[in-house]
């Protein structure tokens, strides 16, 4: 995944597209388990993707600490 994003802002070029809506859960997931965080360690443009997506007016409105809250 890092290789595919590349120097990209999104997974499939320089907008935001499904893919991108699709992938964001599942990485969030990921990072939350302590072996996640360790895999994650070695590719910064991975985090960093993730970091942006997370920063996404639409992503906070749909994190799990908002959903949380909701419920």
């Amino acid at each position: 995944m890092d290789r595919l994003i590349g120097d990209n802002l999104y997974v499939a070029g320089p907008g935001l597209s499904i893919a991108d809506l699709m992938l964001t859960p599942h990485l969030e997931f990921f990072a939350i388990a302590p072996e996640g965080v360790t895999l994650l360690e070695p590719y910064p443009r991975l985090r960093a993707y993730l970091e942006r997506m997370q920063a996404r007016p639409s992503m906070k409105a749909t994190s799990w600490e908002r959903l949380k809250q909701a419920a």
